[in-house]
């Protein structure tokens, strides 16, 4: 497995790849990072995914439901499962290579056990002289029943109280009816001033009851959802593209602190692409600073201009040889 690339099938166990797949965005197939989830389908992808999506169409990428921004809500159940599923994968995997390794030793030494083994060792020759069965006396059966019932565990006395119907205290079995007669006559019954064998009181280590609708305090840590204090950035706001001139449009960028060259289409797309940077980063619980997040603009877009350039080049290779091949 390389340990730069994980993907659900590096669990063996079916149950454990079915978990590994479930917490990761079906957009980007990796573990959803600040998970958002659609009310109009409850729908889950990651923050900066579904932002991108719905910039191109305004729906469900799962599902096909119409959606929008505002549909979009914080999925903190997610965020804690992934988490924590993060933080234990690598153990569980090397449990797993553990088991399966115990299982292979097992199943070897089955199959050793299960092999054609030399009995001309075991078969006593016509030289050799049969020793007799052992003897079983009756003293030898009465120290074998004494080890077992030494070895056996002391018997749990039997409850025999029941409730009475009178007073609804707890009277033993054998002094009920006795008892009934003393709470017909309103007489008090002295033996319930004895205490019994059978009553078992609370151990002080024994758990107390869950109250239901009060808070328990839990011990295992939480996860916080304490945003840090960081310099966000202005806002971006939407703006009718349409409407709006080269001029205008280079005005809004100047005024966000991001460049402001290039066409209208390539302005465009840094808006666009700024605004779900700046909302996704809004969405999590570990934003970084507006200068930060200006830095990953540009190196996104730097990356996608090389992937431009290295497709036109491509493609003015194969209509040069197809030129070429037209004139032979």
């Amino acid at each position: 497995m390389d340990e730069d690339f994980d993907d659900p099938t590096d669990f063996a166990n079916p149950a454990f790849e079915g978990v590994d797949e479930h917490l990761r965005c079906p957009i980007c197939s990796e573990f959803f990072q600040t998970a958002m989830i659609l009310k109009t389908c409850s729908h889950t992808f990651c923050s900066l995914c579904i932002r991108r999506s719905l910039t191109v169409e305004q729906c469900c990428p799962s599902c096909r439901t119409h959606s929008v921004e505002t549909s979009l809500h914080n999925n903190y159940v997610v965020d804690n499962l992934v988490s924590v599923w993060k933080n234990n994968r690598k153990s569980i995997l090397d449990l797993e290579g553990q088991l399966k390794q115990a299982n292979e030793r097992d199943k070897n030494a089955v199959t050793m056990s299960d092999s054609p083994m030399d009995t001309s060792l075991s078969q006593p020759t016509d030289g050799d002289e049969r020793s007799p069965p052992a003897r079983q006396t009756r003293s030898s059966s009465r120290r074998s029943a004494s080890q077992t019932s030494a070895e056996a565990p002391p018997p749990v006395p039997e409850d025999t109280r029941v409730d009475c119907h009178i007073c609804h205290r707890k009277i033993d079995l054998n002094h009920l009816n006795q008892h009934w007669d003393l709470c017909e006559q309103g007489k008090p019954d002295p033996s319930l001033d004895k205490p019994s064998s059978t009553s078992s009181s609370p151990s002080p280590s024994a758990k107390k009851p869950v109250m239901f609708g009060v808070h328990q305090p839990s011990t295992s840590k939480s996860l916080t959802r304490m945003k840090k204090a960081v310099d966000l950035g202005k806002k971006p706001q939407k703006i009718v593209y349409n409407l709006e001139t080269p001029v205008g449009l280079r005005k809004v960028l100047r005024e966000l602190g991001l460049p402001d060259k290039g066409d209208k289409s390539t302005l465009i797309k840094r808006h666009k692409e700024w605004i779900s940077l700046y909302n996704a980063n809004v969405d999590s619980t570990d934003p970084v600073d507006v200068k930060v997040l200006r830095k990953r603009l540009l190196e996104q877009e730097g990356r996608l201009a090389i992937v431009t350039e290295e497709k036109i080049n491509q493609d003015g290779i194969e209509q040069h040889r197809f030129g070429i091949r037209q004139l032979d």
